[in-house]
């Protein structure tokens, strides 16, 4: 019986690792650090379509 309650309190820990490894907080979504030097891809895109309008 005590083997028994040794394995399921392991099992639970476990359990709740692994409950924080999928729903939990994880450091990479609460970054929310803007590059000021990074260029906006949208602006790259736009650009480029102008400057192909434009070619004479």
């Amino acid at each position: 019986m005590d083997a028994t309650l040794q394995e399921l309190s392991s099992v639970k820990q476990q359990l709740n690792w692994f409950k924080r490894q999928v729903f939990g907080e994880k450091s990479e979504k609460r970054l929310t650090i803007d590059n000021p030097d990074q260029i906006d891809l949208v602006v790259v895109i736009q650009r480029q379509q102008r400057a192909a309008f434009f070619v004479p």
